[in-house]
């Protein structure tokens, strides 16, 4: 592994190979699968359920030793669910919105091939966007790489 670049590429594989299994709802998708545009309000999609958008936040050295040193990069990961408007079922779903966060950074710590050095810090919930059915959690990670 050597750049960032190369650690989002295997990242997105992976995270586009995630069947959202009993997280589907009825969205009518099945694999989670990368916003088309980077707005956390819109992300492109009518249905925005099991959507991402992976950003790198900043790159660290660990140690100097010219061009083949450790570094760390920090990344934020944007995850939406739909909730449905039936009343009674908004417990159910925010359930399963977290369900389904804490799966992507189980995911992403045990089973991202190459890029074995990932550390989830944290999974947070933002809550509901603006039209009150679209709730989101952010996943944020770390990953140790050696050139660069």
């Amino acid at each position: 592994m050597s750049t960032v670049a190369d650690i989002m590429r295997l990242v997105r594989t992976r995270l586009n190979d995630v069947a959202l299994g009993t997280y589907a709802k009825h969205a009518g998708q099945t694999h989670l699968r990368e916003a088309l545009s980077l707005s956390i309000d819109a992300p492109g999609d009518i249905d925005p359920h099991g959507v991402y958008v992976l950003e790198p936040q900043r790159v660290r050295t660990l140690d100097r030793q010219g061009r083949g040193g450790a570094r760390v990069a920090d990344f934020t990961l944007l995850l939406t669910s739909r909730l449905d408007p039936q009343i009674g079922e908004a417990a159910e779903d925010l359930t399963q919105a977290w369900a389904m966060a804490e799966r992507i950074g189980q995911i992403l710590e045990s089973d991202v091939g190459a890029a074995a050095n990932l550390e989830v810090t944290s999974v947070a919930a933002l809550g509901t966007g603006p039209d009150g059915a679209t709730y989101a959690h952010t996943i944020a990670f770390t990953a140790t790489f050696y050139g660069g």
